[in-house]
């Protein structure tokens, strides 16, 4: 990429992208937008306001592409059911028949899978995209609305300190014009420049009056919109952070339920981390921290020109957190370790347990005791009470030490030789676990074992 970018990085060619940069801020030490999107002249508010533009439209682009989705299927069962109803060898008999018929019938049962499939597709893709987009709209009426009424009235005090200042300027410009000339002139001359030099100072007074309210409004107001601006941006990181969490498990639902010719969507997937995708683009994209102070009253009458507008760096503390959101059915990412209905998904499981010795093991904890039993070298399983424990040394018929059992979330149809199918509830004795997430383990279930077949995807387990 130009420049360096990882494709992740790179600058979108949308209205968002005139605001990409590729500079480095050096005082850019937090990744939390209330820190990240200040600026002069409130350059922060039009990139987050199309942040979050371009965020509603992504999900509107989601959810169009399920609709899509689901016509096409909803389409290709009504096609195949049609075509089951065809006639079809009805002169044959005997054997013939039978199978022209099985035909038919696997033809009728596609559709009514396909079938089965829209309605699933409706209820866990598009449904639950609809809803995060009730959520969307939701906060653009609700704080958007009014973080965008705020910021058109401080846009109009700033331009009414504007015109104040301006005036005043020029009533003073005049007066000291009117009293240079009252040092040259005299007579008549003199008292008609006396007469107009009154008059100047009598509408200098109420312009430096309104010069002065303006300003005092216009910190006032300056004051209440850090406040809410600041929870804006709370409320704008947490809402992308659910966004992303959101899509990324949508789009895993989507490839779990289409199966094995979507790993490469799974793959991709395992790469989304939201905190890289918030950190990405408050890098490219943030305003900086650095808040200026607003426009105050300069009297006409001081000494020395006043230095630089004074400035201060935003140190707020993020107060939104992000809220988990529920995901379907099968949505979950397998290989994500969480708690999940008193199981562990155990994808990157020894990942943890490395972790372990960081904290110390908790004795009431049956998660904690697993990885810990795991890391130690020890075999782990669930007893009858639903506790987790570690177990002496097992071994399969072949030898291999038996670590601990998984059980299958989903079904598994084999791609290559060494891989074995299962089906949803098997179980497996796992006896090794590369990092590349395809384990070695034997199926339980003997009637259903082949030999030389050890290797199955980690992504579709739990642990038992």
């Amino acid at each position: 990429m130009p420049g360096g970018l990882l494709a992740s990085e790179s600058s979108p060619t949308t209205p968002l992208s005139k605001h990409f940069h590729d500079l480095p801020d050096p005082n850019q030490t937090s990744s939390d937008f209330c820190n990240s999107f200040w600026g002069g002249g409130d350059r922060g508010v039009e990139v987050l306001f199309d942040r979050m533009h371009g965020a509603a439209r992504t999900m509107e682009e989601v959810q169009g592409f399920w609709r899509e989705r689901i016509a096409i299927e909803e389409e290709y069962a009504t096609k195949l059911a049609e075509l089951a109803k065809l006639p079809l060898g009805k002169d044959e008999i005997g054997d013939l028949r039978v199978a022209l018929d099985t035909v038919r019938a696997e033809t009728n049962a596609q559709a009514s899978r396909h079938l089965t499939f829209v309605q699933t597709m409706k209820k866990e893709l598009e449904q639950p995209s609809e809803n995060f987009i009730s959520k969307q709209n939701n906060h653009k009426k609700t704080f958007q609305a009014a973080i965008e009424t705020s910021y058109k009235a401080k846009q109009t005090q700033e331009k009414y300190v504007e015109k104040a200042r301006e005036k005043y300027e020029s009533d003073c410009v005049l007066i000291n014009s009117y009293t240079a000339q009252s040092t040259l002139l005299q007579g008549k001359e003199l008292d008609k420049i006396q007469t107009r030099l009154e008059r100047a100072q009598q509408t200098v007074q109420a312009s430096e009056r309104d010069y002065q309210n303006f300003a005092r409004a216009l910190g006032d107001m300056c004051k209440r919109w850090e406040r809410e601006w600041k929870t804006y941006c709370d409320q704008c990181q947490t809402l992308e952070e659910e966004r992303i969490n959101f899509i990324k498990d949508n789009v895993w639902a989507y490839a779990n339920a289409v199966s094995i010719s979507c790993e490469k969507i799974r793959v991709d997937l395992e790469q989304v981390d939201v905190e890289e995708e918030v950190e990405n683009f408050v890098k490219h994209y943030g305003t900086g921290s650095i808040i200026s102070e607003p426009v105050l009253f300069i009297p006409h009458t001081l000494s020395s020109p006043p230095g630089r507008p004074k400035q201060k760096v935003s140190t707020f503390v993020r107060s939104s957190v992000i809220v988990p959101l529920a995901g379907p059915a099968f949505a979950e990412s397998p290989l994500e370790v969480g708690r999940a209905s008193g199981s562990v998904l155990v994808g990157n499981l020894l990942d943890a347990s490395n972790q372990a010795t960081k904290h110390p093991v908790d004795p009431n904890d049956p998660i904690a005791r697993a990885l810990d039993a795991l890391k130690k070298g020890g075999g782990v399983t669930r007893n009858g009470v639903g506790s987790i424990s570690s177990t002496s040394a097992q071994f399969t018929d072949k030898g291999a030490k038996v670590l601990f059992h998984v059980k299958a979330l989903y079904d598994y149809k084999a791609t290559t030789p060494e891989e074995f199918d299962f089906q949803a509830g098997d179980i497996i004795a796992v006896t090794a676990t590369p990092d590349d997430g395809w384990w070695s383990g034997m199926l339980l279930d003997e009637t259903r074992r082949i030999p030389g077949r050890t290797v199955f995807p980690s992504n579709f387990m739990i642990l038992y």
